[in-house]
């Protein structure tokens, strides 16, 4: 004789995904409304302790996503014969959960992420990331 046999199904509840506050993160985003347009000027690169090379770099920077991204597109060219040597594309967001903005930048087949901060008076921020074991690399525009 077989003995009757019983299953017990045990339903989990699922914890559903946060939802973004896209109105906080859209009102963030307005401060980086000083990065929106094109604008050109010069630039150096430093390709060594002691070498660098002068560029005059192009950036053209846009909201998208109505408003819950910013997207932007740089061009380092040189000085000497107006040849590219600097080509990036980035995107910022805001965070609504962390209460901070991501920077995600991609060029020469290379990517990082990072955290970028506004500086108080709100006209520049400052990001850096770490080279190797060079160090922390900052960068304040």
């Amino acid at each position: 004789m077989v003995a009757p046999s019983m299953v017990v199904l045990v339903f989990r509840m699922a914890q559903l995904p946060r939802v973004p506050d896209l109105a906080t993160q859209r009102e963030a985003m307005k401060r980086l409304g000083f990065l929106v347009g094109k604008w050109a000027g010069e630039a150096r690169l430093l390709r060594g302790p002691a070498e660098s090379v002068e560029l005059v770099q192009t950036e053209e920077a846009q909201y998208k996503l109505d408003g819950l991204i910013v997207v932007f597109e740089g061009v380092g060219r040189t000085k000497s014969d107006s040849q590219p040597l600097l080509q990036a594309f980035g995107i910022i967001s805001y965070d609504d959960e962390s209460r901070t903005y991501r920077l995600r930048a991609f060029n020469d087949g290379r990517f990082l992420e990072t955290q970028l901060k506004l500086l108080e008076e709100g006209k520049g921020m400052t990001w850096g990331f770490v080279l190797g074991r060079s160090g922390p690399l900052p960068y304040c525009g």
